[in-house]
């Protein structure tokens, strides 16, 4: 017993119990990515879950963890403690050139939080990709980095194979944005859309609903912007309006928890979180919107299903719905939706079908 109480006392970062007391240890120091071990990628049949984008091979791929903004719903706060770390180019190339030569990927998506925290490491990223021939996208971008882009670097990025690029524009009310620590207005989002339809690449843009303070009014700005910025740009996508679902440990954690938004009380609850097609968010503190609906328009309101999927069925059945979902986000309008039904049996039965 005295062994194993040796073992937690030493080991950092592990909270436990001793004499009905909480111990926490103190954290572990962050790890060296330049230095960090490679994913053991040949544990699983790597090949069997290259998913694809535009019929390529792509590899998912993470550089750099962390962000430096302050974002108050963000999980870095906590989790990265604020800090920024990142691979070299040099040992980003060597992992892009295995990706390519062992896995087979000619297309690559990285998943980092905050690509061009460094700016000039991003863009000599950018020519080891155009050295290589490798098609790629990225996940984190801020609208702060897309500003401070000029026409050069963006030149260099069409040429290096970058083809799709997300940004994270959240909401469509600029007091939302204030809330959740976000410091750009409406119109440097326009200007961005502006900046990169230039250079033809395809924008995603992220939304989120179900934040705390947020009313109905405010929920509608978000999705008038959506459909703005699609009619701006016919190469602009929008990702789905995903639900907020608050970090432990973050400002706006403690928010929802005084909206009378409780946790989970233990670790299981954390993961059995889901959501149906009738459960609802809270919008004006009394009012309830239904979250899945507005989730399925999103889906459907542009053209990524032609991205996404190889199905001309289903590419056809998307672009015969588009007009109706679009229709159905401008009048806010889910109180009778007989398509969400067929669906929810069609995502159900893919579900299944895939668990056997």
């Amino acid at each position: 017993m005295r062994a194993t109480k040796y073992l937690y006392e030493n080991a950092p970062g592990v909270c436990f119990a001793s004499d009905g007391e909480v111990v926490k240890n103190p954290l572990p120091p962050l790890i060296n990515l330049d230095s960090a071990p490679e994913i053991p990628y040949n544990l699983v049949p790597t090949d069997k879950y290259l998913p694809a984008y535009n019929g390529r091979k792509t590899f998912y791929i993470e550089t750099s963890r962390g962000c430096p903004f302050k974002c108050g719903y963000c999980y870095n706060s906590v989790f990265n403690r604020g800090a920024w770390r990142a691979q070299s180019p040099d040992r980003v190339r060597e992992r892009l050139i295995r990706a390519k030569e062992e896995f087979g990927a000619n297309s690559v998506y990285f998943v980092d939080d905050n690509f061009f925290a460094d700016k000039q490491r991003g863009l000599d990223i950018a020519s080891i990709l155009m050295d290589l021939r490798m098609d790629w996208q990225l996940q984190g971008v801020d609208i702060q980095s897309v500003k401070k882009m000029t026409p050069e670097n963006l030149t260099l990025l069409k040429k290096s194979g970058l083809v799709r690029i997300s940004i994270g524009v959240e909401s469509g009310s600029d007091r939302v944005r204030r809330f959740l620590g976000k410091s750009f207005s409406n119109s440097d989002v326009y200007e961005s859309i502006s900046t990169l339809k230039e250079f033809g690449f395809i924008v995603f843009c992220s939304f989120m609903c179900d934040i705390p303070t947020e009313t109905f009014p405010e929920l509608r700005e978000s999705v008038e912007m959506a459909l703005k910025a699609t009619r701006l740009h016919s190469n602009l996508r929008v990702s789905p309006f995903y639900r907020h679902v608050p970090s432990p440990g973050t400002r706006i954690f403690e928010a929802s928890v005084k909206a009378g938004r409780p946790a989970p009380s233990k670790i299981e609850g954390w993961g059995s979180i889901s959501f149906d097609w009738d459960e609802n968010i809270n919008v004006d503190d009394s009012s309830r919107f239904p979250f899945q609906r507005l989730h399925m328009a999103t889906l459907f309101c542009d053209r990524k299903s032609r991205e996404y999927s190889s199905s001309p069925a289903f590419r056809f059945l998307a672009a015969i719905y588009r007009p109706i979902a679009r229709f159905r986000l401008k009048r806010m309008f889910f109180g009778f939706m007989p398509e969400a039904v067929i669906f929810e049996k069609f995502l159900k039965r893919r579900s299944e079908a895939s668990s056997r």
